[in-house]
């Protein structure tokens, strides 16, 4: 436990991209917790559950039968932001669809443990046992811990990938502007006309062509460009 949570701490968010580190989340899961046979993320967006990362071959078929019957563990963590602790799903009364089918999977022990940061809820930590029994209230306060932990991390890992998607919007605006604001220069040079008139010239032939105005200006660009590289193959050849 202490070492994984060491782990945890260690991570370097700016070299990690989301996916890795919920990969590496669920790595640690399984050695900190003991009994654990496999450990997976859901993750909900716009309502949406997803096991972005699971850590064992049966995880992912084990999540998909709770997201396809709408009812078991990890979506019973999300909701009530309540820890689950089954440690024999023969005796687990919750959810009888799910656990009708898991069992014909092996799996008998489970922890949930919800991922929630400055209240917003982000998802859960799933952990499985493929043998009855071996989890108990320690295990599930040693995962709340290191739930508790995971969140922190996870947070800070969609908040950077989130940072990252902006800036690289931020920057296709920045090149787009570019584009009409020389685009638009050329057509005052052509027609010798005002930056007003020429941005018209532009964005009536994006009504028309029913074209993007960043489509039509970079065209016009590629254009000028192909006509001074060939300007400058004849006065070569000259």
């Amino acid at each position: 436990m202490a070492g994984s949570l060491a782990a945890l701490g260690q991570f370097v968010l700016s070299e990690q991209s989301l996916h890795e580190s919920l990969q590496r989340v669920a790595e640690l899961s399984v050695r900190a917790v003991p009994g654990c046979d496999g450990a997976g993320v859901t993750w909900v967006v716009q309502g949406k559950p997803t096991t972005v990362t699971a850590a064992g071959d049966f995880v992912r078929r084990i999540d998909e039968i709770q997201y396809a019957l709408d009812e078991g563990p990890c979506l019973h963590a999300y909701v009530t932001q309540d820890m689950v602790l089954t440690e024999d799903l023969e005796d687990e009364q919750r959810w009888p669809r799910f656990r009708a089918a898991a069992l014909q999977y092996g799996l008998r022990g489970i922890v949930a443990a919800p991922l929630t940061v400055r209240g917003t809820r982000l998802g859960a930590l799933n952990v499985y046992a493929l043998q009855a029994w071996v989890f108990d209230e320690a295990t599930a306060a040693t995962a709340a811990l290191f739930a508790e932990q995971a969140s922190i991390v996870l947070g800070n890992a969609e908040a950077f990938t989130r940072a990252q998607v902006t800036a690289a919007s931020l920057e296709q605006a920045l090149t787009s502007r570019w584009e009409i604001d020389t685009a638009r220069g050329i057509v005052m040079a052509q027609q010798r006309c005002g930056p007003i008139q020429a941005f018209d010239v532009l964005r009536d032939m994006s009504q028309t062509q029913h074209r993007k105005l960043r489509e039509i200006a970079r065209e016009l660009l590629d254009q000028v460009q192909d006509e001074e590289g060939q300007a400058g193959e004849t006065a070569a050849e000259r």
